[in-house]
């Protein structure tokens, strides 16, 4: 129970289409293998050493926020360590800490969210990300990029329910709003009534809202 290993492989034709979903890159092989050493508390907390080895071989530009770095070859081992508390409790965290090599340079990534229930009909959570770039790519590129999220849910009963969420990226500056009423009028039936608002910074200040409504309705016979 101390222990553990894993190996995977994936491999993604050039022509997959997964029509739902999601793939980071086509027309590639990928295999993952780790063992992490970590220690479950008592108390339902967790704490876990990581390293992760990585060999990559790019065919073409890989520009991730816009950092371009060379196709080629790649070799860099990353270290991280992660801890969180029981997440039933009234109060509970979660940190994810990684730094080392990316690429052809270095990564600092961090991850924190501290969440508090003190009463079962509401809850809130504060979510924070940090990557720390250190000369990476063709430009040598060193700059930071941080992410900033609010979330809370407010149930006035268990079929009505007000949820809120705001995200702020600081690469161009961009906002979003999200907030969503859910209403369980029936047994599996429901009204949800939902609010969007985007904003970022290109050669001036964009802005988008939207407001959405929805109705699902089961008749069961």
């Amino acid at each position: 129970n101390q222990f553990v290993g894993w190996s995977t492989s994936t491999i993604v034709t050039k022509d997959f289409n997964p029509e739902m979903g999601f793939v980071s890159r086509y027309d590639v092989i990928s295999n993952s293998t780790g063992g992490p050493i970590w220690l479950a508390m008592q108390n339902g907390g967790f704490f876990g050493l990581f390293v992760t080895p990585t060999y990559q071989r790019l065919d073409e530009t890989f520009s991730p926020l816009g950092i371009n770095i060379n196709a080629g070859e790649y070799n860099y081992l990353r270290y991280s360590v992660l801890t969180l508390s029981d997440p039933s409790k009234k109060f509970s965290y979660f940190l994810n800490y990684e730094r080392g090599g990316y690429y052809d340079g270095k990564l600092d990534f961090l991850s924190l969210r501290l969440r508090t229930s003190p009463l079962p009909h509401f809850a809130f959570a504060l979510n924070y990300e940090s990557n720390r770039f250190r000369e990476v790519g063709i430009d040598k590129t060193s700059e930071s990029v941080r992410l900033i999220g609010l979330e809370t849910r407010i149930a006035l009963n268990p079929r009505l329910q007000v949820i809120g969420f705001y995200q702020y990226n600081t690469s161009q500056r961009r906002e979003i709003w999200n907030l969503r009423l859910a209403w369980e009028f029936q047994p599996l039936s429901f009204v949800y009534l939902v609010f969007n608002q985007r904003a970022y910074q290109s050669t001036e200040r964009q802005q988008s809202q939207h407001l959405i409504g929805k109705i699902t309705y089961l008749k069961q016979f």
